[in-house]
């Protein structure tokens, strides 16, 4: 059976989330912990890690964007126009 190229994304990133879910899990990563370690119990180790997690995917996002790997303006975090009846009827709904 030979797999085509979508199905072979869909199963690398399958297979990408889990090894990294079993990771976070293990590893105790959590944005939440992190900040309740730090500010409550003064350990700021998991803090520490979530930052340069971050930090670490900025700068691989921005190598590969300039070696023109992919464009980041078709990112969905770039949106062209803003939603201004969704950002209206989200603020009524939610405050």
């Amino acid at each position: 059976m030979e797999l085509t190229t979508t199905q072979i994304v869909a199963l690398s990133g399958f297979g990408g989330g889990l090894v990294l879910g079993l990771a976070a899990r293990v590893g105790r990563f959590c944005t939440m912990g992190a900040f309740e370690d730090a500010f409550l119990g003064d350990d700021r180790r998991r803090l520490r890690s979530w930052g340069l997690a971050i930090a670490v995917a900025i700068a691989v996002t921005q190598v590969l964007a300039a070696a023109g790997v992919f464009d980041l303006r078709h990112s969905i975090y770039l949106p062209t126009s803003f939603p201004w009846l969704g950002a209206i009827a989200g603020g009524l709904m939610f405050g």
